[in-house]
């Protein structure tokens, strides 16, 4: 529901800055804290905190409010979840949280420095000699790069800010497949 009433204000303004800062200081922590990740769940039906928590983070990520801080926020955030969930995901949350990410490429003061720089920190280990709980994170790392490059190559008319992640992208997933 939070997601609906980001975008709304993204639409027609109405939250103060103090209210926006509340809604992303909040998505963040929660973000971190949900260890319940489940997507689906026979029994239960859908879940998907992250899924969710991901459409959120995208219209937070488009409002005028966020700052060149709060994209670097965002995408540590974002990596730091998919290195402490404990599985893979597997019920599309790669995608959406691709989807909130790309918000960020599409801003008018996308940072470049700052994205270069979460992209190379974000490359997928080797394989060789990881535990458990290493692979599953390499797992949604690679997942979710995949998942933009993909995005990212869809954009019918790039802008710079979109080819310089583009390439970003790619330079992260070399050597990944």
């Amino acid at each position: 529901m939070l997601s609906v009433v980001v975008a709304r204000d993204n639409a027609a303004p109405f939250l103060e800055k103090s209210e926006f800062r509340e809604l992303l200081i909040a998505a963040i922590e929660y973000l971190g804290a949900e260890q319940d990740v489940r997507g689906y769940d026979p029994r239960v039906g859908w879940m998907h905190s992250a899924a969710h928590t991901a459409d959120l983070l995208k219209f937070l990520a488009r409002s005028r409010y966020l700052d060149r801080e709060d994209q670097t926020r965002l995408l540590e955030a974002i990596t730091g979840k998919l290195r402490t969930a404990a599985i893979v995901f597997a019920f599309g949350e790669d995608e959406r949280l691709a989807r909130a990410i790309l918000s960020l490429v599409n801003r008018n003061d996308f940072d470049r420095d700052a994205f270069n720089s979460w992209a190379s920190r974000s490359r997928p280990a080797g394989t060789r000699d990881l535990d458990l709980a290493r692979l599953r994170a390499n797992q949604n790392l690679k997942n979710l790069l995949a998942k933009l490059d993909v995005l990212l190559s869809l954009v019918a008319e790039p802008s710079d800010s979109v080819q310089a992640a583009h390439h970003a992208v790619q330079a992260a997933l070399k050597d990944a497949f």
